[in-house]
């Protein structure tokens, strides 16, 4: 068993998206990032099962990532919470 690190990057519709930099073309689609998650870790069985079957070479593990806090300015802070404070606009579906 290898580990590798899974990028999420959430969608404008609210969907995300899961990737394993290391695993060339490796990525999938879910509406949260559990199913996200699941969806790539298939993706990724698949991805290796066909490598070993061709009989090519794993890539090295280049990719690493880490959750890092930083500080924001006072005017990015404010912002971002008059941005989540307005109501949203619903859609009518037909």
């Amino acid at each position: 068993m290898s580990k590798y690190a899974i990028v999420y990057e959430r969608a404008g519709d609210g969907t995300w998206s899961a990737m394993i930099p290391d695993l060339p073309g490796v990525w999938s689609i879910g509406s949260t990032i559990p199913k996200a998650r699941a969806n790539v870790l298939d993706c990724a069985e698949g991805w290796l099962e066909l490598q070993a079957e061709q009989g090519a070479m794993l890539p090295d593990r280049v990719h690493k990532v880490e959750e890092v806090s930083i500080t924001l300015p006072r005017s990015l802070v404010a912002r971002r919470a008059s941005r989540s404070l307005k109501p949203k606009k619903r859609t009518r579906r037909r």
